[in-house]
């Protein structure tokens, strides 16, 4: 199933617990991925797939803020979201330079525990449980 169609029903589904703006911004976003990507599959969302997407946004002229948005909508892809995904679409939106991200965290309900890493090092993902 395509991506836009999936993340569609799940909004639906959803749309009672969900304030109208959430709602308006979240189908605003899903129209951008659709225009990126009219194809993209659930299983087509990859690290590259967000780094491309992410690059594409900023071309449009889009800003950091903006574009942390509409890579949100992403998290819809399936309930089989890992760490490794979170952390991947996280080193694919990280901002540089004076502003940039000096901590990036994931939490993982299952583990009950945090990844983390400082100062854009993913090669260096620590872990922190939770007892």
């Amino acid at each position: 199933m395509l991506f836009y169609e999936t993340a569609l029903e799940y909004l639906e589904q959803d749309r009672e617990n969900l304030a109208p703006l959430t709602v308006r911004t979240y189908y605003w976003n899903l129209k951008k991925i659709q225009y990126f990507r009219p194809d993209l599959e659930c299983t087509d969302i990859n690290e590259q797939m967000v780094r491309d997407f992410r690059r594409h946004l900023q071309q449009k002229g889009n800003k950091p803020n903006t574009v942390i948005k509409a890579l949100s909508v992403l998290r819809a892809s399936g309930d089989d979201f890992s760490v490794r995904d979170g952390l991947a679409l996280l080193d694919a939106v990280k901002q540089t330079g004076r502003w940039g991200t000096r901590v990036t965290f994931v939490y993982s309900a299952n583990e009950n525990a945090v990844y983390y890493t400082t100062e854009h090092d993913f090669t260096n993902v620590k872990r922190h449980r939770f007892r």
